[in-house]
């Protein structure tokens, strides 16, 4: 099979093993806010942007660094140097990791009283930061993963952290634990999710790319470094614009408010759940791909496009129309007010959908700096935004923050993109997702106050026409690839 369907066949194996994980991180949340009080479940939400943006501070953009090169060097066959990254990478980013969690460890109360006026929140965050070391080992087995296009292993262990979270937290809370018990809970599943990526490693990549053989080099350390500072500022800049909203609402209305908000966030995240399993390919095979000179960028970044849209604009629909339906579905009527944030959030989630794919295939081009520049621009769009509605429009104030942002930042990428790849021929097929998704439009309107009867009814067209019309080929889907 060509390379469209060799992509399109890892991200239906990542996107499945993305599907289970969805399901079992919103039970978590569902739990956690059924279980404990608003208050408590505030606490939860606003300690977790604290580990989320101290690791991409610290370790996310020399993992990308290292499948991007690692990626590079398999496919030219150049397993010594390989090799060599791979020891470059475990002798300084583990020893990183620890420096990181002595600082915020000790900074916690600090960070509790100022940031978040939440005394309570010191010894959540002294729990959640001592993730940090098994966090970077577990980068490192996944760059291995990556490097060799293999995605669903790093899914099939994040799956298994997630259902350990789920679990012990539960279980914790039940005891009597409380907010300490959800966050020891993501403590342990942490550990777990590395316990099972060393046991994928072990298994399958042991005999490839050994964790202790190699030599560290600091030219290596230099091109991992040129590569992971852009990339860390921009996934920190991103994940402190889609963070800094529970920030400010804590700071300015405190937890009960942000624990409410809490409620529309992950809801409306689920559309980013297939743009996040295409661009976990996409990475190392438009890395792969500017290393053999084959041409096959703009094909990946059409077929990408394509998928994003097939799924962002139906589900768009339907958030927007079922907000308050399904905040109480999910979360219960106590978190209803934060219907009007959730169809906001779930427009800005559309765009966001689209940048991660933009940003991906610059790094993967080499050009991580693109990104970088908007990225930023946006967090300081969305830090001014959010100081400014968040005290006059309460959380439906953050919403729009985060739409502004994703907005600016989506038709700054696109455009750009234009000089780097070609995919115009795309656009037809998303204008025909567009119309189709019509028919998604009509049946929720048509059965405004029968959720599950409209939803059912427009998805089932809406699938019916993608498949009559061939919008999107399902076949690429359901057949294994043949080796490249």
């Amino acid at each position: 099979m060509d390379r469209s369907s060799r992509l399109a066949r890892h991200t239906f194996n990542v996107f499945m093993a993305m599907f289970a994980i969805g399901f079992v991180r919103y039970f978590y949340k569902i739990s956690m806010a059924r279980m404990l009080d608003v208050r408590g479940y505030g606490l939860v939400s606003a300690v977790e942007p604290v580990i989320i943006i101290t690791a991409s501070f610290t370790l996310t953009g020399f993992a990308a660094a290292l499948s991007k090169y690692l990626s590079e060097e398999i496919a030219m066959k150049n397993m010594k140097t390989a090799q060599d990254y791979l020891a470059t990478a475990m002798y300084y980013l583990f020893p990183l990791s620890l420096i990181v969690t002595i600082i915020i460890f000790a900074a916690a109360s600090p960070i509790a009283g100022a940031i978040f006026r939440e005394p309570d929140l010191g010894i959540l965050i002294r729990i959640v930061v001592l993730v940090m070391p098994v966090e970077a080992l577990w980068l490192i087995i996944d760059g291995i993963f990556l490097g060799y296009q293999e995605s669903p292993f790093y899914t099939y262990s994040l799956l298994v952290y997630n259902l350990a979270v789920l679990v012990i937290a539960i279980v914790l809370v039940s005891l009597g634990m409380g907010t300490e018990g959800a966050v020891i809970g993501i403590l342990l599943g942490d550990i777990s999710g590395l316990i099972a990526a060393y046991m994928f490693y072990k298994r399958k990549f042991k005999g490839k790319l050994s964790l202790t053989a190699g030599s560290k080099s600091f030219q290596l350390l230099r091109k991992l470094i040129d590569f992971a500072v852009p990339k860390t500022i921009t996934s920190v800049s991103m994940m402190i614009l889609m963070s800094f909203d529970i920030f400010c609402i804590t700071y300015f209305l405190g937890v009960t408010d942000a624990g409410l908000y809490n409620a529309a966030v992950p809801i409306a995240r689920i559309m980013t759940s297939v743009s996040s399993s295409v661009a976990l390919p996409l990475l190392p095979a438009v890395s792969e791909d500017m290393a053999r000179e084959k041409g096959y960028v703009g094909t990946y970044l059409c077929d990408a496009l394509k998928y994003t849209s097939g799924a962002t604009f139906p589900l768009t629909i339907l958030f927007v129309i079922y907000a308050e339906e399904l905040i109480r579905l999910f979360f219960g009527a106590e978190y209803a007010v934060a219907s009007t944030a959730l169809m906001v959030l779930s427009l800005a989630m559309f765009f966001m959908s689209f940048c991660s794919i933009f940003s991906v295939t610059f790094q993967g081009m080499g050009k991580p700096k693109v990104p970088m520049h908007i990225t930023v621009f946006a967090l300081l769009l969305n830090i001014l935004l959010n100081v400014y509605l968040i005290p006059k429009m309460g959380i439906n104030g953050a919403a729009f923050a985060t739409l502004a942002s994703m907005s600016v930042q989506f038709f700054y990428l696109s455009i750009r993109m234009k000089d780097f790849a070609y995919y115009s021929p795309v656009k037809s097929d998303i204008f025909k997702i567009a119309c189709v998704s019509m028919g998604v439009l009509l049946m929720a309107v048509l059965f405004r106050n029968r959720m599950i009867i409209g939803a059912g009814l427009g998805m089932g067209f809406y699938v019916l026409c993608i498949v009559a019309f061939k919008i999107i080929d399902i076949r690429k889907f359901l057949f294994d690839p043949e080796p490249p």
